[in-house]
């Protein structure tokens, strides 16, 4: 079957449990705003692949101004390394390592801006196929949990239970999640006090989520620009686009 759609220091602590078309179509979000906790949510909705077209142009972070056209410059970059290989291990791990840098290289942002950027898989737990003890079905949120991937940054957590902390929460509700203070966030892991913003986007093939992208910021409200979080979730869907899922897919039946 072929599928095709549409943290960080030594010391952070983890629950068990716990290239080249930029005009096609993949999946993206209709921003809905909750305003208490610094928290935001993009419910799921599909997503033009030009979404810079419709955001603001530029945004300032730490007193340097991004301009969308540095971003419109990753992505492309991104499309090329990312395009002809279906491998998502290694598609991950190319896009960890490409977007990691060029951030930097290409928008001069401050320091800390990105302090780890990676992917969690989704994986079963067990016998993801075996029956609760009175005879009813498992549910995703009981079978499965979300593994440690591909990544740019510090040794992280390597296990997450669905609906813990932000990665989790984000496959629970299918949405894009972006925190402005992660300290503020209920339930949030413990991790790396230097981590202080989030943005978590799920990646969702044939209508199931198979992980999420993680982006973490040592600045306060580094995803909150809707120019960032458009990037975001466009190299998401590309990562969505390109790779073959097939492998994870069959693990999750």
């Amino acid at each position: 079957m072929e599928t095709k759609v549409a943290r960080q220091s030594p010391q952070r602590q983890c629950v068990r449990g716990q290239q080249q078309d930029n005009t096609s179509d993949v999946a993206s979000r209709h921003a809905t705003h909750s305003r208490d906790m610094g928290v935001t949510t993009h419910p799921e909705s599909p997503l033009r692949l030009d979404p810079f077209s419709r955001q603001k142009r530029s945004h300032v972070c730490g007193g340097r101004k991004m301009d969308a056209r540095g971003f419109d410059e990753i992505y492309a970059g991104a499309e090329a390394l990312l395009t002809g290989e279906r491998d998502v291990i290694a598609n991950a791990a190319n896009l960890c390592s490409f977007v990691s840098r060029e951030v930097y290289k290409v928008l001069g942002l401050p320091e800390g801006y990105i302090s780890w950027f990676g992917f969690y898989l989704m994986r079963p737990v067990g016998d993801a196929t075996a029956p609760r003890h009175d005879g009813s079905a498992s549910t995703p949120q009981e079978s499965c949990e979300l593994v440690l991937g591909p990544f740019w940054g510090n040794p992280a957590c390597v296990r997450i239970a669905i609906g813990r902390g932000v990665c989790g929460t984000c496959v629970l509700r299918r949405e894009t999640i972006v925190v402005d203070d992660v300290h503020a966030f209920p339930g949030h892991i413990a991790c790396d006090s230097t981590s202080h913003s989030e943005i978590v986007i799920p990646l969702i093939v044939n209508d199931r989520v198979v992980g999420v992208l993680d982006v973490d910021s040592q600045l306060l409200a580094s995803f909150s620009s809707p120019l960032v979080r458009a990037f975001m979730e466009k190299l998401a869907a590309l990562i969505v686009e390109v790779s073959d899922w097939t492998p994870i897919l069959r693990e999750l039946k």
